[in-house]
């Protein structure tokens, strides 16, 4: 990410070797969606190279997600902003701070990722998706000792809230 200072450069030798259509897909997500342990910062991210006998290296390395238990737990923005191609938390680190690797994707591949995050916002960021992952959900939440029906179904119409505000704020930005 820093040892090739032209981003042409930058952009061919890196298509050898990682799938970029896969990464932009992980980083519109983590920019739009709260995520505590996300891949924007620096965790929980498995690299696996995935053999391609078409590419040049035999494969290209894809991204893998884990442990996103923190996912949408902070419906806001703060401490760093709403900008969803600069704004991180500081929790995990120092306070606006991504991966380097991530940053020189963000800038060298800026006009993918803003229409893989417009994508994302068009086909995912779909309330009525989360509706129907709450439904089949919800029976599990009816007996649960640790927490009541009412405080489950806030945190799913807080999600809910959430989406439908990301989505109508997000799109003029990713435009």
């Amino acid at each position: 990410a820093s040892q090739t200072a032209d981003d042409q450069a930058f952009r061919t030798c890196i298509q050898e070797w990682v799938d970029i259509d896969e990464w932009l897909k992980v980083i519109a997500a983590d920019s739009l969606i709260p995520n505590l342990e996300a891949v924007m910062m620096a965790r929980n991210g498995y690299l696996y190279f995935r053999p391609d006998a078409s590419a040049p290296h035999g494969g290209r390395f894809v991204l893998y997600e884990w442990d996103l238990d923190t996912t949408f737990q902070r419906a806001t923005c703060y401490p760093t902003g709403c900008d969803p191609m600069t704004a991180v938390a500081g929790w995990y680190g120092p306070l606006k701070s991504r991966p380097a690797f991530i940053k020189r994707l963000v800038t060298v591949f800026k006009t993918e990722l803003c229409a893989a995050m417009n994508e994302f916002l068009s086909t995912v960021y779909d309330p009525s998706l989360g509706d129907e992952i709450a439904s089949v959900l919800e029976p599990a939440f009816v007996d649960e000792p640790n927490t009541t029906q009412q405080a489950w179904q806030s945190e799913v119409d807080a999600i809910r809230s959430y989406i439908v505000s990301q989505v109508s704020s997000n799109s003029s930005s990713a435009s």
